[in-house]
C-alpha cells in the first residue's frame, strides 16, 4: 500500500481531481484487494475473504499509507442481488471500520462535482475506473442528444451536458439512484431527464432487434437479459443491433464497471 500511495502521490494536486484509485488489486502486488479515494474517505473492496486478524492488518495498513478521516469496508460477494438485508449490513458496514463517520461528501473528478455516500452500500456513488469513458463522452457529446441506459447516478449524462450535449436521458431500474443522479446534475449547473424503467426494458428491446440465432440461444439460457450477462464475446453481435445501426451516426459507447 505505501508503494502504491508513492505511485499515486501526483494526482493528490491534480487540480478538480479528488476521487480515483489509489490500488488496484494484482497490479499493485495486492490480490483480491481495490481502494479508492473519495475526500477524505478510503472505500476498500475485498474481493476474498480474510481472518479477522488479516482484515485489520489491511485496515491499519491502508490509515498508515493514506492518512483518511475514515475507511470503509466492502466485502464484495459474488452475487451482491441476491444478498438479504442482514447480509448486506454484514459485507458493507454503513459505519466506517477505521475513523469517524463521512455520511456523504463532494467530490471532483475532472472537475465534474458527485456526490458520494461511502456507507450508502456495495455501490457509493460513482465507478471511479469509468473515469476515461466519461471523459471521452464529454469530449464528443457537443450538441449530441445522450440516451444514458443503466444509468445508475446519472455520471455519463453529466459529463455529456457539461461537454455541451443538447439533450439527455437517463434510464435506470432505480428510481432512488436516479434521484441521486438529478443532484448530480444540480452540483453540475446542468440538468437531464430521468425515467424509471422495468428490469424487462432492455431484456424486451434486444428481444425485438437481436439475430433469431442469438435469441435462441438466450431461449436456452432463460432470457435475453441472462445471455447478455453471460455471453460477453457475442456483444458486438447485439451492438450491430443497436440505434448505432439502425440509425447511422449514433455512436454507442459501451462499457463494464470492474
Amino acid at each position: 500500500m505505501r508503494r502504491a500511495a508513492e505511485a499515486r502521490h501526483a494526482l493528490a494536486a491534480v487540480p478538480g481531481l479528488t476521487c480515483y484509485r489509489l490500488a488496484n488489486a494484482e497490479a499493485d502486488g495486492l490480490p483480491g484487494l481495490t481502494a479508492d479515494r473519495f475526500g477524505d474517505a478510503v472505500v476498500l473492496s475485498l474481493y476474498r475473504e480474510l481472518s479477522g486478524a488479516e482484515e485489520a492488518a489491511v485496515l491499519d495498513a491502508a490509515v498508515a499509507a493514506w492518512g483518511p478521516r475514515a475507511v470503509y469496508v466492502k466485502r464484495r460477494p459474488r452475487e451482491a442481488r441476491v444478498l438479504s438485508n442482514t447480509a448486506r449490513a454484514e459485507v458493507s458496514p454503513a459505519l466506517p471500520s477505521r475513523g469517524v463517520p463521512v455520511d456523504s461528501c463532494v467530490v471532483e473528478e475532472n472537475g465534474l462535482r458527485f456526490g458520494i455516500r461511502p456507507g450508502a452500500g456495495l455501490s457509493v456513488g460513482l465507478f471511479l475506473d469509468m473515469r476515461e469513458a466519461r471523459a471521452w463522452v464529454r469530449a464528443h457529446a457537443a450538441g449530441k442528444s445522450v440516451l444514458n441506459t443503466f444509468s445508475y447516478t446519472c455520471g455519463f449524462s453529466v459529463a455529456a451536458r457539461v461537454g455541451g450535449a443538447s439533450r439527455a436521458l437517463n434510464v435506470d431500474a432505480s428510481r432512488r439512484v436516479l434521484d441521486w443522479g438529478e443532484d448530480n446534475h444540480r452540483l453540475n449547473g446542468s440538468s437531464g431527464w430521468t425515467r424509471r424503467g422495468s428490469r424487462s426494458t432492455w431484456s424486451s428491446w434486444t428481444r425485438r432487434r437481436l439475430p433469431p440465432r442469438a435469441t435462441a440461444a438466450s431461449a436456452r439460457r432463460g432470457t435475453t437479459r441472462t445471455w447478455w450477462r453471460r455471453r460477453p464475446r457475442s456483444w458486438p453481435r447485439g451492438g450491430r443491433c443497436s440505434p448505432a445501426a439502425t440509425c447511422p451516426g449514433w455512436p454507442l459507447p459501451a462499457t463494464r464497471p470492474r
